[in-house]
């Protein structure tokens, strides 16, 4: 060792497990099968519950079947069938106060103003690592909304 204090993404996880000790639950909405296993496996492995659905259609429905159990949905820009901004819009008719991290590898200026008045607590820029996902669950868990560009 060379007397770093950056943390191994073990001791990352090991940290957030017991801060999620409350099995906290999570929708994710991801159409990528790497991806969604890469953030299903992360967050089991952090002490969350995860529900996956694999385009916004399947997420609105599992949203509608475990919304009084979910703690925060994360979802992905770019989906076949319906996008992340039209299911979050769903979402947002349905629940105001529920989390919205969206994960996103082509955030745009127009993107970010729509997810801005949908009232999304967190954006995350693909790729992410371990501890990055971890904090922004975190974060947009006690957060207010991002701010809206230009406002």
């Amino acid at each position: 060792m060379n007397g770093s204090t950056d943390l191994d993404s073990n001791s990352v996880v090991d940290i957030h497990r017991s801060i999620a000790a409350d099995e906290q639950t999570v929708l994710v909405v991801e159409d990528e099968p790497s991806v969604q296993t890469f953030i299903e496996l992360l967050l089991v492995s952090s002490g969350y519950r995860v529900i996956c659905a694999s385009d916004g259609i399947e997420g609105l429905a599992a949203f509608m079947e475990h919304r009084h159990a979910l703690s925060v949905v994360i979802t992905d820009l770019k989906m076949p069938r319906l996008d992340g901004v039209g299911m979050v819009g769903a979402i947002r008719k349905e629940d105001r106060n529920v989390p919205i991290v969206v994960v996103s590898g082509n955030l745009d200026l127009r993107s970010v103003t729509e997810l801005g008045h949908l009232n999304v607590n967190a954006l995350l820029n693909k790729p992410f690592s371990m501890a990055a996902l971890l904090k922004t669950i975190t974060e947009a868990s006690g957060r207010d909304r991002i701010p809206v560009p230009g406002q």
